[in-house]
């Protein structure tokens, strides 16, 4: 198989220049490989990306970065889509090599990066807990530790209530002091 020798990024898997391959699916799950996921997708028309590929002439190494990293003078990025010119990933750029980064070789080694709906939410701890500074202690227990701390005998109870006769809950109590429909006569 020959080596990868050109990449882009198209907005449209249907719009990939002649002779390139688009990448549709993830190899590992068969999931949708679309680099601009779920962009728009309450508000209006869903933004998607895909990476295209051709076997055409040599190129020796490939990488997505961060739009931050200003890239060296022998690399060439890849930040506009080939079909339409939009921006072809947000918050990354893809950059080739003309020669191996990194000490790797080039033959068939791709480093890629998998990125979640919540990595894009930043997290900041609440203000007020920055001056704690050591969280307490917990101590794990098995089954039989917890049944052997918490386990309590009701045979005190149990006895309690061998011993007293049953009581005939059918009409309400009487409390002194109470009148029940009854005259009290001292």
């Amino acid at each position: 198989m020959e080596p990868i020798t050109d990449i882009c990024v198209v907005q449209e898997a249907k719009n990939a220049p002649q002779g390139y391959s688009v990448i549709e699916l993830t190899g590992d799950v068969g999931q949708d490989a679309d680099l601009w996921k779920d962009k728009g997708l309450f508000f209006g028309r869903k933004e998607t990306r895909y990476l295209c590929f051709a076997r055409k002439f040599s190129l020796d190494c490939v990488e997505s970065v961060s739009v931050q990293v200003t890239p060296p003078p022998n690399v060439l990025t890849i930040s506009l889509t080939r079909d339409t010119g939009g921006q072809s990933v947000d918050q990354t750029t893809l950059r080739t090599y003309k020669n191996s980064a990194d000490g790797r070789s080039v033959a068939g080694e791709s480093t890629a990066c998998a990125k979640n709906w919540i990595d894009d939410i930043p997290y900041q701890l609440n203000a007020q807990l920055l001056p704690i500074t050591r969280l307490p202690v917990i101590h794990l227990k098995t089954a039989s530790q917890i049944y052997s701390q918490f386990n309590y005998d009701f045979s005190l109870e149990r006895e309690i209530l061998r011993a007293t006769p049953p009581q005939d809950f059918s009409s309400p109590p009487n409390f002194p002091g109470e009148n029940n429909g009854l005259v009290d006569v001292e």
